[in-house]
């Protein structure tokens, strides 16, 4: 017993020495506690084609978007981001591509997985395990810290999912999504045939890599990374596909946790075929468990419509009778649904609502879903572009990104805090990037990064000019009044009546309209920014016309480009 008792305590010497350099423990033996366990693909006859990316396959993304470990902390959680990012695309994929794109939350390994060691590293089949015996949600309901159970955060109920309000209190939601694996397992070292077939049949691996020599050896772009360090491994990623070069040469594509601005918007090709930093040696498959079935999406009665155009006058656009900005032509590009109050309350409805109708339009009018984009609510609060965490103007805001141009949510976690007050919009409060000097000691500093801006902005009037702004160009953001007994909408056509005299106080973005046929009655769809808990999804519908919470009265759209205005560029030359 006594020489047992030492043999652990000397594992987690180990293990924590290990940690400080590392954040994906592979202890070669130690890591691969598991099922060496064929995965569902193995001995399928599948022709594989010479190039492979679930990012694009017949012009759909199918991939979750890049996270980032090292905001606003340096967390040494790419074990869970790598897991958590890697079950969330088979969900995708397994789901057809169809929305909503649901984003499982990593904090929740970092708080309960006491097994691994939260920011200090971890080791994957510890996770599969935990997973599978227990589950996770999404990151409206537990979005990431970059702290841990080390860092003293506690895990209970509020760990999976919660809901605060403006007096302080928070509370477990009566309802959320619960996600899990029914199975996982390992692929044998240098296997890149089964690696593949499981690739092509079933979705991205989880893998590790040498990360010091792409640290030490990457430049950027596009190319195909090459390195014959074969030091220790200490990072974990996913491989999402693979391809040739026109020159024949071989890579993977790894989805990495560092950022969008970091290498190809996030990603990187790693030569294929000799085990380039290690990329080949420890791959493990997840299969998700069926567990979204029964949940309830604001545009569930279209499946039973027969699609018709609204009769209109000769001078107005002819507009279908259900459209949703979720599936358009089968294909969904909405941004997640984001809670602002979360990791507390903050007032920035707003700039939520502005936000994601934007990176709604880019996914639609620019990028096409490759990549999908997410932008910095954080930045907009700490540059006070049209508010603060205690309410603010959605013309405000789109005229501040306009003229300033705001990041992607890879640059500023959102925290749901003002900045201080001697440090409003810094270079470090736009962008940052942090690392590891010790435990529990990280540095920040400022980096360059990409930034989206707003070509023209303008209210819209009535209620065939924001039907068509919508079909056109995307969603809009729009004022609405949100009353005791809204706030505990559940689902269906809500309605209520209003005083005039009353003025709206909460911000979210129309996202498509419907009808209902027994009552003949149009409305429309909304997305709020209180989480997936909240209504259908995260999503609420109001009637057209009347008694609808004023949603109509003031409606705002900007046109998305990543072109700065002139009068930028001038002052920077």
């Amino acid at each position: 017993m006594v020489d047992l008792i030492q043999l652990l305590s000397t594992l987690a010497v180990l293990i924590n020495t290990i940690a400080a350099s590392s954040c994906d423990l592979n202890l070669d033996a130690a890591d691969w506690y598991g099922p060496q366990k064929m995965p569902p693909s193995y001995g399928m006859n599948d022709v594989l084609p010479k190039n492979f990316d679930w990012g694009n396959v017949d012009g759909k993304n199918y991939l979750t978007r890049v996270k980032n470990q090292k905001i606003p902390l340096y967390c040494g959680s790419c074990w869970a981001l790598a897991i958590t990012s890697g079950i969330s695309d088979r969900i995708k994929i397994m789901r057809k591509g169809a929305f909503p794109e649901i984003s499982l939350a990593a904090q929740i390994l970092l708080n309960c997985n006491r097994a691994n060691f939260g920011c200090n590293g971890g080791v994957k089949t510890w996770a599969f395990d935990w997973i599978r015996a227990n589950y996770l949600t999404d990151e409206s309901c537990s979005p990431y810290m970059a702290r841990s159970y080390r860092d003293g955060l506690n895990c209970d109920e509020m760990t999976y999912c919660k809901e605060c309000s403006s007096n302080g209190t928070c509370w477990v939601p009566k309802k959320y999504n619960k996600y899990t694996i029914s199975d996982y397992g390992l692929i044998k070292e240098d296997d890149i045939e089964t690696m593949m077939k499981e690739i092509f049949n079933n979705g991205p691996l989880t893998c590790s890599v040498n990360q010091k020599a792409i640290d030490a050896e990457y430049k950027g772009g596009s190319g195909v990374f090459g390195s014959k360090d074969k030091g220790p491994i200490t990072h974990a990623i996913t491989i999402v596909g693979w391809g040739e070069t026109d020159e024949g040469t071989p890579y993977w594509i790894m989805k990495n946790s560092f950022g969008e601005d970091w290498g190809d918007r996030g990603f990187i090709k790693i030569y294929r075929g000799n085990n380039t930093v290690r990329i080949e040696e420890r791959c493990a498959w997840a299969l998700p468990k069926n567990t979204w079935s029964d949940q309830v999406y604001p545009h569930k009665d279209f499946a039973n419509a027969v699609e018709e155009s609204t009769e209109v006058a000769p001078t107005q656009q002819a507009l279908p009778q259900n459209f949703f900005f979720g599936d358009v032509a089968g294909v969904d590009y909405l941004s997640q649904v984001v809670n602002q109050h979360l990791p507390n309350y903050c007032g920035s409805c707003w700039a939520q609502a502005t936000a994601s109708s934007l990176a709604d339009r880019i996914n639609y009018l620019i990028t096409k879903n490759k990549p999908r984009v997410l932008l910095s609510v954080q930045v907009i609060l700490n540059c006070e572009g049209g508010g603060t965490c205690k309410g603010g103007d959605q013309d405000k805001a789109l005229d501040w990104i306009k003229k300033n141009g705001v990041p992607e949510v890879g640059c500023q976690q959102y925290d749901a805090f003002d900045p201080p007050a001697d440090d409003k919009c810094s270079s470090i409060q736009q962008c940052m990037y942090c690392t590891w000097i010790g435990d529990h000691v990280t540095t920040c500093y400022p980096i360059p990064h990409k930034r989206w801006y707003v070509s023209e902005f303008a209210k819209v009037e009535g209620v065939q000019k924001i039907k068509e702004e919508l079909v056109n160009r995307g969603p809009l953001v729009c004022s609405m009044i949100v009353t005791p007994k809204f706030r505990e909408y559940t689902g269906g056509i809500y309605s209520e009546v209003t005083d005039d005299k009353v003025e709206c106080n909460h911000e979210v973005s129309i996202v498509g309209y419907g009808i209902d046929k027994p009552s003949g009655r149009e409305y429309w769809i909304a997305r709020n920014s209180w989480g997936t808990q909240f209504g259908e999804n995260g999503y609420f519908r109001l009637p057209i016309g009347n008694d609808n919470l004023k949603i109509e009265s003031n409606c705002w759209y900007g046109v998305p480009t990543d072109k700065a205005p002139q009068s930028l560029n001038a002052a920077t030359e």
